[in-house]
């Protein structure tokens, strides 16, 4: 078994396939007190390739990431379905369905904003900390493997929609949770859905959550950070 840090936890477990063990690999850390196992064997990834026509490679890497998001509720987290970007030591999440242009966006904040890096470009994993949020890269990641072994304080949530214009706006605090646990992996028992839906209860009293209507020019990162200093 290899351990892994992965937001502040030790992650134990054995990649199999490249494809999982690559983008693991900036999370390695030996020393790190393991905090989480993750198994899985063989029988499991083939059952997943025949549900899904996935290869071997994909169903361990899609495996992993079920086991983990299951996993992480024990330690008040979750993983989102978003773009997490680091800046001014503060994270910024942008969720939106797929091919709406979460990464597009991210993109564009490191294009315009000095020092503004992609930790994870898919699924970063929040955890509410003494009941501050925090966001962290994730081996589980995009087709472009943008993750990094960083982490730090969400400042904001962004529900991305595509539009000519640019317009961030803050959003009802009641239709938060339900565009969140749309955007989560959801677990099937009811003691992880109690864990989910506090950690996400926790996560909405904390952080500022905004709508963003945009298109793909620089305006967009303006008009994002705008709506804060309104706020």
């Amino acid at each position: 078994m290899a351990v892994y840090r992965v937001c502040g936890l030790g992650l134990e477990m054995f990649p199999q396939y490249s494809e999982l063990g690559d983008r693991a690999k900036p999370f390695l850390d030996d020393g790190a007190p393991v905090s989480i196992r993750l198994f899985w064997d063989e029988e499991e990834i083939k059952a997943l390739c025949a549900a899904t026509g996935l290869s071997e490679p994909l169903a361990e890497y899609q495996l992993s990431c079920i086991r983990f998001c299951q996993a992480i509720l024990a330690y008040g987290g979750f993983v989102l379905h978003a773009s997490a970007v680091k800046y001014g030591g503060q994270v910024y999440l942008f969720s939106a369905p797929s091919g709406v242009g979460k990464s597009t966006h991210a993109s564009l904040w490191v294009g315009c904003l000095e020092g503004a890096r992609v930790i994870n470009d898919d699924k970063p994993a929040i955890r509410l900390i003494d009941g501050v949020p925090y966001a962290y890269g994730t081996p589980w990641c995009g087709s472009g493997r943008l993750t990094a072994n960083d982490g730090g304080r969400v400042r904001a949530l962004y529900f991305l929609r595509r539009s000519e214009q640019n317009l961030a706006y803050a959003m009802e605090k009641s239709c938060v949770p339900y565009l969140l646990f749309e955007s989560t992996l959801r677990p099937v028992d009811k003691e992880g859905m109690d864990s989910l839906f506090s950690c996400l209860d926790g996560f909405v009293r904390s952080v500022g959550v905004f709508g963003l209507d945009c298109n793909t020019e620089d305006g967009a990162v303006y008009a994002a950070l705008s709506v804060l200093e309104e706020e």
